[in-house]
């Protein structure tokens, strides 16, 4: 019997790392998203929707960035994207606001979270703010809006 005991403690021991949950990992996920119209309906930013592609660069790297927004009531704004990098992609949804200043440029803030993932970034769990501008005299689709993101994710 005592034989067998260090085998009965070894098998014990690796059962329990193996059954022990991994730790997640936590990464910044601040950076800077510029975008472009692809396609709308309706009249945003008043009402309707937009579809919007691409680029990320940040804290995780450089990716490509797909979005989905959908506008009203005036001013208010809600949305769904999927930010694709090289160990995998995040989605998450989004909302928030915009204004128009005096000189005519948009301006944007709000917040969103972390929905799930691909690859490394599985089972993602997050939230972020966010603020950005477009140029004034322009189309969502003809000059690129630049937002500068600060968040965190888990996975």
């Amino acid at each position: 019997m005592r034989k067998l005991m260090p085998y009965a403690l070894a098998a014990l021991c690796v059962g329990a790392v193996l059954a022990a949950p991994a730790s997640a990992a936590r990464d910044s996920t601040d950076g800077t998203v510029t975008i472009v119209g692809l396609s709308q309906e309706g009249e945003p930013p008043f009402s309707g929707s937009n579809r919007v592609a691409g680029e990320v660069k940040g804290d995780l790297g450089r990716g490509a960035y797909l979005g989905t927004n959908t506008f009203g009531p005036p001013g208010e704004f809600q949305g769904k994207f999927r930010a694709f990098f090289k160990k995998g992609t995040l989605k998450g949804r989004l909302s928030g606001t915009g204004t128009v200043t005096s000189d005519g440029t948009a301006v944007f803030e709000g917040s969103g979270e972390y929905t799930g993932g691909t690859g490394r970034y599985k089972g993602a769990e997050g939230s972020f703010t966010f603020e950005g501008s477009q140029p004034p005299d322009t189309t969502s689709d003809s000059e690129p809006a630049v937002f500068q993101v600060d968040g965190r994710v888990r996975y």
